[in-house]
């Protein structure tokens, strides 16, 4: 959400937006790697120049990849900006996360994938 009370309308709002990847065992196998692909989107409903939260000064999207083994969890922050004082305060920022995955191969060639 945007701030409506922003006392200094020259500076942008720093955040921070967590992206989160889990994976979990549904068999019996002990070891199971993935490789994610991952783009998130900030104000991704919005068209350039309009969107109001940005990466950098003219990039609104980062892209990366995390290796995420079974029963486990691998988080990745991006540190992100909101204009300060835009014109539309009031409707909140819809972010797009795109991913890929790729299981990787266990020791008796087994590859995890994702459940429906």
């Amino acid at each position: 959400e945007i701030p409506t009370q922003n006392p200094d309308c020259s500076k942008p709002l720093e955040s921070t937006a967590k992206i989160c990847f889990t994976m979990r065992r549904l068999s019996g196998i002990d070891t199971a790697q993935a490789q994610i692909g991952y783009t998130l989107i900030l104000d991704a409903t919005r068209r350039a120049p309009n969107n109001r939260a940005y990466i950098t000064k003219e990039k609104r999207d980062v892209t990366g990849s995390v290796n995420v083994g079974i029963q486990g969890q691998m988080c990745k922050s991006v540190k992100f900006f909101i204009k300060s004082c835009p014109e539309d305060a009031l409707n909140p920022l819809q972010n797009t996360l795109k991913f890929t995955f790729d299981g990787l191969p266990s020791k008796t060639n087994l590859r995890p994938s994702l459940s429906q």
